[in-house]
């Protein structure tokens, strides 16, 4: 089930920012994630780089407290699988056999040494 929470419900649950770069990237940080659907790691990256807020983070506790803890883990169980490409018989075999070639290089050196 999606839950529905916007922008504008976001904004009227934060509380008083008294620096004005910082609202300004927390405003667009939560129009990303929120609107945008951007994940919430690359739209506090942006709201940071476009205003100048160092440490980010500050942008992120803001964003953790308005917005709901179980909007952020649907989105989070939602994501996208990274692509992974079937690898081939050869390659699985080559990357094995090189596995192996490493580990008797490295013993042959630890016995080179203890001599």
């Amino acid at each position: 089930m999606a839950i529905l929470f916007t922008k504008e419900q976001a904004v009227k649950e934060l509380p008083f920012i008294k620096d004005k770069a910082l609202y300004k990237s927390v405003d667009l940080a939560l129009w990303l994630y929120l609107d945008k659907h951007w994940c919430l790691k690359n739209a506090v990256n942006k709201a940071a780089e476009k205003h100048s807020i160092k440490p980010k983070v500050a942008i992120e506790r803001l964003l953790r407290q308005v917005i709901p803890e179980e909007l952020i883990w649907e989105r989070m169980s939602g994501a996208k699988p990274r692509n992974k490409q079937p690898v081939s018989k050869e390659t699985a075999i080559r990357s094995q056999k090189v596995n192996k070639m490493e580990k008797e290089a490295k013993s042959h050196v630890i016995d080179i040494t203890r001599r």
